[in-house]
């Protein structure tokens, strides 16, 4: 396969005056309420009740949750670098609520991770059980049950407004990267995912493996979820099930989510797309450099033996073959604001955008994002990144001051083109680099110094055809 080179190059999204995109758009503009990341944990806080000594019933119905969680003292702030408890959560919902009430989303986009980082050793550790083959389906009626819980705490305070969701790294029953086919978990969340997000959601959430396709409501377009977990190295991995082997001894006889029969997939459905129809790929994990670690997020020695190019090159690809109808990829995982230039032929061709998180595990503040676009041609418009402020005062935290991408950086919009002038901005401009570096972590600058070192590892050569 003859390859060329494509940039992916690892930005950030900033500024520093008071934005508004609700009230005055077109009606040719769409709005998209984005969230990342939220790692709920049921189980924040050392004084957390636990499971054994609470109402067993009432964690069964995730219902009833709503008063268990209120009642509980580690539920009362958001203090220290933790995953989402209850309180967090509800203060994103709620602003997020208030800061789109004039004019409400098309839709509601949620780029993976619903549940907490470590949740099954936390399961094991707070609720008094014996870690056994025999606990294990009530541990994973309990994954379901946060997974319903967070979908019913969206869908309540957004009622009517549809809910596209990817899947991410944490959101299984066997672990952290090890989401199995059979499992249970797809089916178990795909019915959770019918009653609060999507009534319409296809099958082929269960069957492929957390994907499916559906129409960006208002246009002609449409958004392809992709469960991008299995296009790296660590999938399936049971080593980061650390809280003891039983998780792996239950799903050593799960299959696997078959990377090559995700990827036909997508191409079947890109493949059979209309003349003018285009398309955002969600996902959880994007394509391109992790710039935290340097390293590649996907694997690029993913390939298939019959081929001589790796996964990540045949991906590329095809999408560039298929550019007419790529609006852009949109994904999360790092926690941080981010975006990625994707070039076809050195021609900036379209782009990868990364929100920011809700979880505070990883010293960045919590964080949604509003984006507007355009609805004949999916170019995103303009974007504005809400974050918290909880270092002052955790029980009391304060919204800051949103950043809104255009005002910053003085662009039209936030198109591939628009995207590599900020590129270039950076590379001579020390006041726009040091705005990347301030809102990759949400105005947490505890987060910058490895950003910094890395930086130049995060500008990376991706290759393609």
């Amino acid at each position: 396969m003859k390859l060329c080179l494509i940039t992916i190059l690892c930005l950030a999204l900033v500024t520093m005056a008071q934005p508004s995109l609700a009230g005055d758009a077109p009606a040719t503009t769409g709005t998209v309420l984005w969230i990342s990341d939220i790692h709920f944990n049921p189980f924040y806080g050392r004084d957390v009740l636990k499971l054994a000594t609470s109402d067993q019933k009432g964690w069964r119905d995730h219902t009833e949750w709503p008063a268990i969680l209120a009642n509980m003292p580690a539920n009362q702030s958001c203090s220290g670098k933790e995953d989402t408890n209850d309180f967090l959560l509800r203060m994103v919902v709620d602003h997020a609520d208030t800061v789109t009430h004039a004019s409400r989303p098309d839709f509601i986009l949620i780029t993976g991770d619903f549940l907490s980082h470590d949740f099954t050793s936390f399961y094991f550790n707070q609720s008094g059980l014996p870690v056994s083959l025999a606990q294990v389906p009530q541990h994973n009626d309990f994954v379901s049950q946060t997974m319903a819980y967070i979908a019913m705490t969206i869908s309540t305070k957004f009622d009517g407004i549809p809910v596209i969701a990817a899947l991410g790294n944490n959101d299984a029953f066997c672990g952290d990267y090890d989401v199995r086919r059979d499992s249970g978990f797809l089916a178990s969340t795909q019915k959770t995912f019918q009653k609060y997000f999507l009534s319409d959601l296809s099958d082929d959430f269960r069957t492929v493996g957390g994907c499916y396709s559906t129409k960006i409501p208002g246009t002609q377009h449409r958004v392809i979820v992709l469960n991008s977990i299995p296009f790296m190295k660590k999938y399936p991995d049971l080593q980061y099930v650390r809280s003891s082997s039983i998780m792996e001894d239950a799903c050593l006889s799960f299959s696997k989510i078959d990377l090559v029969d995700e990827f036909q997939w997508f191409r079947k459905i890109a493949d059979n797309l209309g003349d003018s129809e285009k398309v955002w790929i969600a996902c959880h994990v994007p394509p391109g450099i992790d710039c935290f670690q340097g390293t590649q997020y996907w694997d690029v020695e993913l390939a298939d033996a019959s081929r001589d190019s790796s996964f990540l090159e045949e991906f590329i690809g095809y999408y560039n073959s298929r550019g007419q109808h790529m609006a852009g990829i949109l994904a999360g995982h790092s926690h941080m604001a981010e975006f990625k230039l994707i070039n076809n032929k050195n021609v900036p061709a379209s782009s990868v955008l990364m929100a920011p998180s809700i979880s505070r595990i990883h010293a960045n503040n919590a964080s949604f994002r509003v984006m507007t676009f355009d609805r004949e041609s999916l170019i995103v418009a303009d974007y504005v990144t809400h974050w918290l402020d909880a270092s002052m005062n955790p029980a009391s935290p304060s919204w800051g001051a949103p950043f809104k991408f255009t005002e910053s950086y003085m662009q039209p919009d936030v198109s591939p083109r628009s995207l590599a002038a900020v590129y270039q901005q950076m590379t001579t401009s020390p006041v726009v680099l040091n705005r990347y570096f301030e809102d990759y972590s949400t105005r947490n600058g505890s987060r910058n110094s490895s950003a910094r070192q890395n930086f130049k590892l995060a500008i990376p050569s991706v290759l393609g055809p």
